[in-house]
């Protein structure tokens, strides 16, 4: 049985809002038995909870939020595991592109199949009206043009392009990490109007082992400012790991 415990340094209402949104099962004081289904969560889970290299960052997290240290805490959790899990399929600008251009040969090539249609298949059609009666039709009668084949060229055609936010290199540890460094960075500059590198560089050195600095973290942020990742795209993230509107429950 894999276990979390809390250090100390967790405020107790941190333990249990942390606790309530993973839904632990608690074993003993301030430990909490670790499903089985999701083993890269655990460990990152784990790293970041129990690691002695860390208290530092967790102790100073307090202060984002005086009234309420606890909630300072909660909020650095979900934006390290936010920043962590992100969609890792990125693409090159001009693979994005390429890409792109395969779509549209696709829906194409699907236009001018269905075009090609041949006289021997047939399909029920219904009429509202008459529900008892089904009639047998030719299938290029029916449907002169592909079902769904005009909202897929919309679709297609309403697609917004952007360029992957970890820069030219979008695959490899390196990667990865620019991008963790540069969404953790933004979502404490959105939640302190502050850019909190010393802490940034802290938790990157204990989640992907290497020693990272301040100075690093300036370098990975270069030309972003606080909408670099925009909001909903922040938002998206926290709701689809279970973290969206971490509000204070009164």
């Amino acid at each position: 049985m894999r276990l979390l415990t809390f250090p100390n340094w967790f405020e107790d209402e941190a333990v249990r809002e942390i606790v309530e949104i993973l839904e632990l099962e608690n074993v003993s004081e301030r430990a909490y038995k670790l499903p089985d289904d999701f083993p890269e969560e655990e460990w990152l889970i784990g790293k970041i909870t129990m690691d002695d290299r860390l208290e530092r960052a967790w102790i100073r997290s307090k202060s984002y939020y005086p009234d309420s240290p606890d909630y300072g805490q909660v909020q650095l959790w979900s934006c390290i595991v936010t920043a962590y899990f992100y969609e890792k399929n990125w693409a090159t600008d001009p693979e994005a592109k390429r890409w792109k251009n395969k779509l549209d040969s696709l829906i194409n090539s699907l236009a001018n199949h269905w075009e090609e249609i041949p006289a021997n298949f047939y399909c029920d059609m219904h009429i509202d009206e008459r529900p008892d009666l089904d009639f047998i039709v030719n299938a290029k009668f029916q449907w002169r043009k592909l079902p769904g084949l005009s909202e897929m060229r919309s679709t297609a055609a309403n697609l917004i392009v952007k360029s992957a936010p970890h820069g030219v290199q979008v695959r490899g540890e390196k990667a990865r990490r620019r991008y963790f460094v540069r969404s953790l960075s933004t979502q404490l500059k959105t939640l302190t109007g502050q850019w909190k590198r010393e802490i940034v560089a802290e938790i990157t050195s204990v989640i992907f082992e290497c020693e990272f600095t301040a100075p690093d973290v300036i370098r990975a942020t270069k030309g972003m400012d606080q909408t670099t990742l925009e909001d909903d795209e922040l938002l998206h993230f926290r709701h689809v790991f279970g973290f969206a509107g971490i509000a204070r429950k009164s």
